[in-house]
């Protein structure tokens, strides 16, 4: 029988695993900070100060080793080839750390899959075409499409909405409101003197169509990592924009421009530069700042992923939309105290663009009330009995009395003998044909082929369970204490759940 102790169990059970996921989530706002202000500092040192440096404006002409280019174009090449060597490193260290793990093979075979597939598609929309856009808009616009870019949790809650029915209530509307009235008034701060042609409007629509490109990967990928293991899913991610962006698109901007002997040049160039400023113990190689931001940035989006399949899109996507106080802010820290580049003259100077002004302090609070308004209901927050409520309450007596094996609930491990599924959708493949179960009798359906594998344990189990009903896949049918005072926690795949197992790993 479920007792009082089972419900608070339950209930302490579920707010971990939501503190869990948005804790992640605010963690990759901060990771992105990180990756954004490395790769800035990357593309200021070495060769890349002279390539910038070396520009000279002749109406809306530049000059790159050399090479006469429209600004534009020259913008575009080098924000590539930078965005491109980030995230092929980048990928080298989320597959060899998938590969650590023992995940090489679940990688290797959820590439081959159809969600895998869907994982390609997101890393393109969100890879090299966003990236593309926003870096168009900027060229175009200025650092104003920066906010108009960081839209994109809006965007990816509302799609997280309706594609897949996860909660948004007009207290988290609320709340996303805020946080993107706090990121303009971080992002447009600093600008004065803006002209409003039609170039700048146009540049603006094509930073919507940036935000709506992360907003679109937010969502769906986050969604895609309730079936496979995050890590693998990061790893597909940056292994695909990688690849696509330093040896596809890179290369057609270089033709486009007419100058494509260039590019093997700048590619090997672009890691040279001494490791130390001179007569200083200050790390300044391209490359150093190349490894730290190819970390942080598969650390970032795989935290983004993870964070909103466990805590949904709308909450997810916000928390990580603070990305645009943690951006200026590591920036601060790294170039412009680190490196030296807000100092003018022996001081700090806002002028440099690398001083947080007033206001964006500010604006940080303003976008931790936002999250905050987001997370939790204020009227609960100080109610047991709203904390309870708010983690999940009680369901039928018939649900909370529910008991049974894993034989006779029908969950059996129905794969056929020749072929090893990744093992998150074998957990799920589980489900497929309407039976329960809880984490326990999920690992014994799968001991006799899975017990080799490094995730076979009831926390991985259990996570996995959680994440999946979170995101509509399965839903709980009743839990209860064991013998041994352990809570138990009974699931079965909803409706659309077995279809959408079916579909793509049936």
């Amino acid at each position: 029988m479920t007792t009082d102790s089972a419900r608070i169990q339950r209930a302490a059970k579920i707010r971990g695993f939501f503190i869990k996921g948005v804790s992640i989530a605010v963690l990759s706002g901060m990771l992105y900070g990180i990756y954004s202000s490395c790769l800035l500092a990357a593309t200021g040192s070495g060769e890349w100060a002279t390539w910038y440096g070396s520009w000279y404006l002749t109406g809306s002409e530049a000059s790159i080793n050399g090479a006469i280019m429209s600004f534009a174009m020259a913008c575009l090449i080098l924000g590539a080839l930078g965005s491109g060597i980030n995230d092929f490193i980048s990928a080298i260290w989320m597959v060899a750390k998938a590969g650590v793990k023992g995940k090489f093979r679940d990688f290797l075979r959820c590439f081959k899959s159809k969600p895998g597939l869907v994982m390609v598609i997101c890393a393109i929309i969100g890879g090299p075409i966003a990236s593309t856009a926003y870096l168009i808009a900027l060229t175009m616009s200025g650092p104003i499409a920066t906010p108009v870019s960081a839209l994109c949790p809006a965007i990816g809650a509302i799609i997280g909405r309706f594609l897949f029915k996860q909660q948004l209530n007009a207290r988290m509307l609320a709340g996303i409101v805020i946080c993107v009235v706090a990121t303009f008034m971080i992002g447009s701060s600093a600008f004065t003197g803006i002209e409003v042609n039609m170039q700048f409007l146009l540049g603006l629509a094509i930073a919507l169509i940036a935000a709506l490109g992360w907003g679109i990967e937010g969502s769906v990928a986050g969604f895609g990592t309730s079936v496979m293991d995050y890590e693998i899913g990061i790893s597909i991610r940056q292994t695909t924009s990688g690849i696509f962006t330093l040896f596809v698109l890179t290369p057609a901007l270089f033709i486009i421009s007419g100058h494509l002997g260039l590019y093997p040049t700048m590619l090997f160039e672009a890691f040279e530069g001494p490791l130390v400023v001179p007569d200083t113990i200050i790390l300044a190689s391209p490359l150093v700042f190349f490894l730290i931001s190819g970390l942080a940035a598969g650390l970032s989006f795989g935290f983004w992923y993870k964070g909103n399949s466990m805590c949904g899109a709308a909450l997810g996507m916000a928390c990580n939309g603070a990305f645009s106080f943690w951006v200026p802010f590591f920036s601060f820290l790294i170039c412009g105290l680190y490196l030296g580049w807000g100092y003018v003259d022996g001081s700090l100077d806002a002028s440099t663009g690398y001083v947080l002004t007033p206001i964006q302090w500010a604006a940080a609070i303003v976008m931790v009330v936002g999250i905050f308004l987001i997370a939790v209901n204020p009227l609960r927050l100080f109610r047991e009995t709203g904390q309870l409520a708010e983690a999940g309450g009680p369901v039928s007596e018939t649900a909370q009395t529910h008991v049974g094996s894993a034989a006779s609930e029908g969950i059996v491990d129905t794969t056929p003998a020749d072929r090893l599924l990744p093992f998150n959708y074998a957990i799920l493949r589980l489900f497929e044909g309407g039976g329960r179960a809880d984490s326990q009798q999920v690992m014994e359906a799968l001991r006799p082929r899975y017990a080799h594998n490094r995730q076979f344990n009831d926390k991985t189990v259990s996570e996995a369970l959680m994440t999946a009903e979170q995101n509509g896949l399965l839903e709980e049918t009743g839990y209860e204490l064991a013998s041994n005072d352990e809570l138990r926690v009974y699931y079965q795949a909803t409706a659309e759940g077995r279809e959408m197992i079916a579909k793509y790993i049936g």
